[in-house]
């Protein structure tokens, strides 16, 4: 903890910096690359070659030099959204009342201990839900700025792909269907395809009971002893407790019942995990700006500090985020529906 001001305000927002992340997939994956904005908009430069390039051969010892290509950028801003949480920490909430779990009184502190927890729940599930915007929807909600909601199709004038396969058909080729649509996204993500670590499927519970329940999928396990790891028939994975998946045909299959992701029960999202120095996949945090100390130390991925009352000695405890998140090739994503 760091202090400013004469210790009126009390500046907590890396408290929670080496907090595990507890079941919010999207940010378990790793994809998105922080990148802190000291400004309230932030202002980036998107790449458009999308081609790969080769070098031409010159004489050994001649005198001939090739030039590299150029890429070409559009610049783009965007506002960032910002939020703001306020708790106050007055003497009736701790005074006479006991510390849950423990043989002592209740002090102040332990309140404000909590107000932070609480703070931080809902940035992180709000930035879960920013990530699944930009990752499933295509959008950012930007309520109280010149664009309230970001289309980032429109942006980049690139369009989320569709393929739909039913899984409970027994006549769907399934490789072949999977494989068309890994084709999908490597050929949308041209030379960036070096950059890419795996293809994931993020699927609502119907949509991965048929997935799972395919006779040619159940097939591909029928050799492996029933209680191993790898049947999945018997047993599955968790890349997180309580988040199911399983690998076929070079896809990790996820399962997601999180409200904060809004995928319907009977749709997937098919996807590639990038490497972060990629730059596909942006998380931008902005500054803090209702305290004039706080707004001065930049951008982070949120901010939380505590207020003291010069005169009654109470605490306040804030909160604050801004938060822009941004994928810059919407067409790497194709949405699939369980039909044929």
């Amino acid at each position: 903890m760091s202090d400013i001001n004469n210790f009126v305000v009390s500046d907590f927002s890396t408290v929670f910096s080496d907090r595990p992340i507890y079941n919010r997939l999207l940010q378990s994956l790793g994809m998105f690359q922080f990148e802190s904005v000291d400004q309230s908009r932030v202002n980036f430069d998107y790449l458009l070659n999308n081609k790969q390039s080769t070098a031409d051969a010159v004489a050994r010892y001649g005198s001939e030099f090739k030039s590299s290509s150029k890429s070409k950028a559009s610049l783009h801003q965007f506002e960032i959204p910002h939020f703001a949480l306020l708790d106050s920490v007055t003497p009736e909430d701790w005074q006479g009342k006991r510390m849950a779990g423990e043989n002592r009184p209740m002090d102040a502190e332990d309140v404000v201990a909590q107000y932070l927890v609480n703070h931080y729940d809902s940035f992180e599930d709000t930035i879960e839900k920013y990530m699944a915007d930009a990752l499933f929807r295509g959008i950012q909600n930007a309520p109280y700025t010149q664009e309230p909601i970001i289309d980032l199709q429109t942006e980049f004038g690139l369009n989320q792909q569709l393929q739909n396969i039913d899984w409970s058909s027994a006549a769907t080729d399934i490789d072949s269907a999977t494989d068309d649509i890994q084709i999908k996204i490597k050929t949308a993500l041209g030379e960036r395809v070096r950059m890419m670590q795996k293809v994931v499927c993020v699927c609502g519970s119907q949509y991965f009971k048929a997935v799972k329940a395919n006779a040619k999928v159940r097939e591909a396990f029928t050799f492996v002893k029933p209680y191993e790891p790898e049947n999945i028939i018997h047993n599955f994975y968790e890349v997180l407790p309580g988040v199911q998946y399983f690998d076929y045909n070079g896809i990790m299959f996820v399962m997601t019942t999180d409200p904060l992701h809004g995928v319907g029960s009977n749709e997937a999202y098919f996807f590639p995990k990038m490497r972060k120095e990629s730059g596909v996949f942006k998380h931008f945090g902005g500054p803090a700006s209702r305290h004039a100390g706080m707004a001065t130390k930049g951008g982070a991925r949120y901010h939380q500090y505590q207020l003291k009352d010069p005169k009654w000695a109470n605490l306040e405890v804030v909160g604050e985020m801004g938060i822009i998140t941004v994928n810059h090739l919407p067409n790497i994503v194709v949405k699939s529906t369980n039909a044929a």
